[in-house]
């Protein structure tokens, strides 16, 4: 900072420190209550005069100075009896506090504790690294210390969103950081964890570029025995296990396995995700009581996290459900489907495509194929996404200025978790386009893959804009419970949700997308 708005700011918290601790502003030399010098002047007897002859007390002249001594250095003091010694421990339990709160290391000879009586300017600004040693000594703890903070979020909670949050700040403010290559090494793992493997291509990439023979990268390119005790890894790959029994619907194996798994390990292995899909299992078997256990379980373990906020606002609404179920009852509420209804209907198209004929796309020359990006002069939102197509045959229609969908696609997941993800997407919608309207249907496409159609978009482009933010999002705020193996995202206009309800070619739908829009 500079030094005036440095000392302007050390004198707003002399003043805020002196009054905390019951003590009036010092009055210097020339009516100035504050100084950056020390005061070495010798302490004056409050009784002694140039004079001899009366006594103190009958002496009005010395009684006034006193007076006023008393009250300059001590404040307003109440006429009570032992206010010396009230005092004296009320600042002992502010100092107490104070070390507590970490604004004075004890015993430290570098940053000493400020008494009350002698706080001045001097002593505050003495802390404050101003010379090149302190200086580096302070950038060294603070780097150190955001370096430890996403070792300990990534090894000991764990939460993988915070580490990264950790290292991302570690690298920003230290772009030269001694653990540089550790903090590309450990980002490369949690975005692994999250299943991000778009951002741990990138990690990897940029270790290959600036460490080709770290031994970071080759832990990566030749791993041998992990350095964490087997134990560990037993547990581990038991607990990925029964969260991929939850999620697929095999509830009771996943329940013995669980069962079976704490028996061995305890609840050292759980991770958030695994106690939450167990929670949502609770819920719709209307055992709630276990699935507020299990939320609880969440925010002690993990708190601060998306998780265990969600868990939060899950437990708030499951102490009210026989509450709002009787308020919607009472007030005669169309209830949506449920999955199962819905799952018995889907040989229904959503957009009726029964005439529907089979669409040769393939352009019949160079005008048509280039007429749809050049009708205009400017670049609007569907010419960034669309790409030149080429010759291709295909049963779906290419309409890009058509309304658009975006749709989430689960691979095995079971509807319990399909319902809840349809949920999460609501809530990500009213937080973030409160002032859009989106009409979410859940569709079985087959016995394997399941839809989530999030409707309302006017174009591709506009579905593409709305998709490429919510994949950013999902694995770290909407959905991140559900691992990113099972699901991923795709476009899809009205008249190709019918087509494909009719012939199921989902792979056919991809190869269609990528011939026509850019990933």
């Amino acid at each position: 900072m500079p030094e005036n708005e440095r000392n302007a700011y050390i004198k707003k918290l002399f003043k805020a420190l002196r009054k905390q601790h019951g003590l009036a502003e010092e009055e210097q030399e020339g009516g100035s209550n504050f100084s950056f010098k020390t005061n070495n002047a010798a302490a004056q007897d409050l009784f002694g005069s140039g004079t001899t002859g009366d006594w103190y007390f009958n002496n009005s002249s010395l009684k006034a100075k006193g007076f006023n001594e008393f009250k300059s250095k001590w404040g307003n003091r109440p006429n009570v009896d032992n206010w010396f010694v009230s005092s004296m421990i009320a600042r002992q339990k502010i100092t107490t506090s104070d070390q507590k709160q970490g604004i004075a290391t004890e015993g430290s000879t570098n940053n000493p504790q400020v008494s009350a009586e002698s706080l001045n300017a001097a002593a505050l600004l003495a802390n404050v690294p101003l010379t090149p040693e302190k200086m580096k000594k302070s950038r060294d703890t603070v780097e150190r210390a955001l370096f430890t903070l996403g070792k300990s979020y990534q090894d000991y909670i764990p939460d993988y969103v915070s580490a990264i949050s950790a290292y991302d700040s570690l690298l920003e403010k230290f772009p030269s950081t001694s653990s540089f290559e550790a903090t590309l090494f450990n980002l490369y793992y949690c975005y692994k964890k999250l299943g991000d493997e778009a951002n741990a291509a990138r990690m990897l990439q940029l270790m290959k570029q600036k460490y080709p023979d770290g031994q970071y990268l080759g832990l990566i390119n030749n791993p041998g025995v992990d350095p964490e005790k087997e134990i560990k890894s037993k547990a581990t790959a038991q607990y990925e296990k029964i969260y991929s029994d939850f999620i697929e619907g095999n509830f009771e194996q996943a329940l013995a396995g669980k069962k079976q798994a704490d028996s061995l390990y305890g609840d050292k292995y759980w991770t958030s995700q695994l106690l939450y899909i167990e929670a949502v299992y609770f819920v719709h078997r209307r055992e709630d009581s276990l699935a507020l256990n299990e939320l609880s379980n969440i925010q002690k373990k993990y708190p601060g996290t998306g998780i265990a906020a969600k868990a939060k606002n899950m437990s708030e609404v499951l102490r009210k459900r026989k509450q709002l179920e009787e308020y919607l009852t009472n007030l005669k509420v169309n209830r949506a489907t449920d999955d199962s209804t819905a799952a018995a209907n889907n040989n229904k198209p959503v957009t009726p495509a029964a005439n529907v004929p089979v669409v040769d796309n393939k352009p019949k020359n160079a005008t048509d194929s280039a007429q749809i990006v050049k009708q205009k002069q400017k670049v609007d939102t569907v010419q960034a996404v669309v790409k030149k197509p080429v010759a291709f045959v295909s049963a779906f229609v290419y309409a890009p200025k058509q309304s658009h969908s975006v749709v989430v696609l689960l691979n095995k997941v079971d509807p319990v978790y399909v319902t809840e993800t349809r949920n999460a997407f609501n809530r990500y919608n009213r937080e973030n386009y409160y002032n859009k309207t989106f009409d979410i249907v859940n569709v079985a496409l087959n016995d394997s893959i399941k839809l989530v159609v999030i409707n309302s978009f006017d174009s591709a482009g506009s579905a593409m804009e709305y998709m490429q933010k919510a994949q950013k999002m999902a694995p770290r705020e909407i959905i991140p419970w559900l691992p990113a193996t099972k699901y991923s995202f795709i476009i899809i206009s009205d008249q190709n949700l019918g087509i494909l309800q009719e012939n199921k070619d989902i792979i056919g739908y991809k190869k269609f997308l990528s011939n026509y829009f850019s990933p």
